[in-house]
């Protein structure tokens, strides 16, 4: 659906969709996955 639209012309609501898109996926995903690690490794640190 946005490919079709993009390979035209794409407006700015298309791109914001598409950022928008991008950027949830992106953030979600690396949010998910470092909040644990990031949790752990952050409280080990504070401890010593």
């Amino acid at each position: 659906m946005a490919d079709d639209k993009q390979q035209g012309s794409p407006s700015e609501e298309e791109v914001d969709d598409a950022v928008a898109d991008a950027t949830s996926d992106t953030v979600k995903i690396p949010d998910e996955d470092e909040s644990k690690p990031a949790n752990v490794e952050g409280s080990e640190a504070k401890l010593p």
